[in-house]
């Protein structure tokens, strides 16, 4: 397959680290703030609770 598609394959080469191009990292910084930014809970519950809730809006 790669063979195949030698010509027309351009390869873009990104910084080892950036998660401004990783949309998931948008969300990941999204949840920290709502959710567990300073944030102390009480058990793995009360964190998974507070997900749910989050992601359910």
């Amino acid at each position: 397959m790669l063979r195949a598609a030698a010509g027309r394959l351009v390869l873009l080469y990104l910084p080892a680290y950036s998660p401004w191009l990783n949309p998931i990292e948008m969300l990941w910084r999204q949840f920290r703030r709502e959710v567990t930014h300073c944030e102390l809970f009480a058990s793995m519950d009360a964190l998974v609770e507070a997900n749910q809730a989050s992601f359910g809006r």
